[in-house]
């Protein structure tokens, strides 16, 4: 995706400079960006945090659940 980008800017039909390039950039991509972040967002929140016993405050488990059913007394 960069290689396509840089290919543009190389040509001439992309100015970064350019506030109408920008915002026509964002408007075809950012969908797509955002879907792409947010998906990462899912697949880390999903992974497990081991317990580490060297450190007493320490939390372990899932992202995802820890948010969302947090401990008694957990802010």
């Amino acid at each position: 995706m960069q290689n396509y980008f840089t290919e543009l800017a190389n040509n001439g039909w992309y100015n970064s400079q350019n506030p109408w390039d920008r915002i026509t950039l964002l408007a075809l991509y950012m969908a797509r960006i955002r879907d792409e972040v947010f998906g990462y967002a899912d697949l880390w929140n999903i992974h497990t945090i081991r317990a580490d016993y060297t450190r007493p405050n320490h939390v372990s488990g899932k992202p995802f659940f820890l948010y969302r059913h947090p401990k008694k007394g957990a802010q």
